[in-house]
């Protein structure tokens, strides 16, 4: 008997130990995922504030959305753009490689839009360039490719956001958006799905 209620004893305290350690690592477990659901919204904030800047400088651009941006002409534009032009952060680089591992749609068109961003800015460089040296804009391949790399910009940050504000969601309430959106999209739902469609479909085509 007293064999028995001393095994029950050691083993009461070995139960006790492995609970607890078990315990311990739920915790560290959840703190963990909450800082990394913290990270992972406090980067989508960041690229949606670029993406956001982005599509305004468009819709300032255009008049409101007017005139399509890609039937400007080129060298208009460059001059507009000398007084109303969106730098993307240097951080988001970074931002965006802690949400691209979250979802594969969200993946491509943030990779999408930063090359063709990047194309943007590399020729707004060359322009501003040109116009230090006294150069003429007019037949200049940088000027004429302007207007349609910033319209694909424009799409690409616009289907992201569509996107990304998803991230930064709880879980119950992603779900209860994206069932929305399937079910009783609104006519922007449907533009917008229509796009991130088109250009997840021309970013399969290039890889």
């Amino acid at each position: 008997m007293y064999s028995l209620l001393r095994s029950l004893y050691h083993w009461q305290d070995m139960l006790g130990a492995i609970i607890g350690g078990l315990l311990g690592v739920i915790g560290a477990l959840i703190v963990s995922h909450g800082l990394l659901r913290r990270e992972l919204r406090t980067a989508s904030r960041m690229l949606q504030r670029d993406l956001l800047n982005v599509v305004g400088m468009v819709y300032a651009l255009t008049g409101h959305r007017k005139v399509p941006i890609a039937a400007k002409e080129g060298a208009e534009l460059a001059d507009e753009l000398v007084f109303y032009r969106h730098l993307l952060s240097p951080l988001f680089e970074e931002q965006m490689a802690i949400v691209i591992g979250e979802s594969r749609p969200v993946a491509g068109l943030l990779i999408g839009f930063h090359q063709t961003y990047s194309a943007f800015e590399f020729h707004m460089r060359k322009i501003d360039r040109i116009k230090r040296d006294g150069g003429a804009l007019g037949g200049n391949r940088e000027v004429a490719a302007l207007p349609r790399t910033l319209d694909m910009a424009d799409w690409y940050a616009q289907a992201c956001l569509y996107l990304v504000t998803l991230l930064e969601m709880g879980i119950a309430r992603r779900w209860r958006e994206a069932l929305r959106r399937q079910l009783r999209p609104t006519d922007e739902d449907r533009r917008l799905q229509k796009a991130v469609k088109q250009l997840l479909s021309a970013e399969e085509q290039v890889h």
